[in-house]
Parts: C-alpha cells; sequence; structure tokens
C-alpha cells in the first residue's frame, strides 16, 4: 500500500535481539529456580538430591513451553507483517 509508514531497517535486528533475550531468561531463570530451589528443599527435608533433579527437569520442561509459545507469537508477528 502506498500509505504503509515506513519502518526502520533495525527493527527486525532489534527483535531478534528481542526473542533471543527472552529465550536465555526462561532457560537460566528455570535453572536458577530448579538448582536453588531443588537444593533448599533437599536440604530442609533432608533427602539426597531428589527435589534438586525434579525442580530443575520442572523448570526446564517449563521454559521449553514458554520458549514454545514466545517463537510462536514472534513467528506469528513475521508471517502477518510480511502479507
Amino acid at each position: 500500500m502506498p500509505n504503509e509508514p515506513k519502518r526502520s531497517p533495525y527493527r527486525s535486528v532489534l527483535k531478534a535481539f528481542a526473542l533471543m533475550s527472552t529465550i536465555s531468561s526462561y532457560i537460566i531463570g528455570a535453572v536458577l529456580v530448579g538448582v536453588f530451589g531443588g537444593r533448599w528443599l533437599d536440604q530442609w527435608l533432608g533427602t539426597g538430591s531428589v527435589f534438586l533433579i525434579t525442580l530443575l527437569l520442572a523448570g526446564l520442561i517449563t521454559a521449553m513451553y514458554g520458549i514454545y509459545t514466545t517463537v510462536m507469537r514472534f513467528t506469528e508477528d513475521n508471517d502477518d507483517n510480511n502479507v
């Protein structure tokens, strides 16, 4: 369309940087919450490494789901902009 506003050439770079930052935040957050929460529960309850492993795996699964939904939203936005 002739009346579309001009887009900055840096917009796609900034969106990609935001996507990578979000993905790394999900992964780092999941690992930290799983490790620290699991270690604290294991020390408090006197168990071996049961909660450490369980919470780490649960955090990683949650992070994968969050990453999946974020990437799907990102690709939908790109598909809408290219039409």
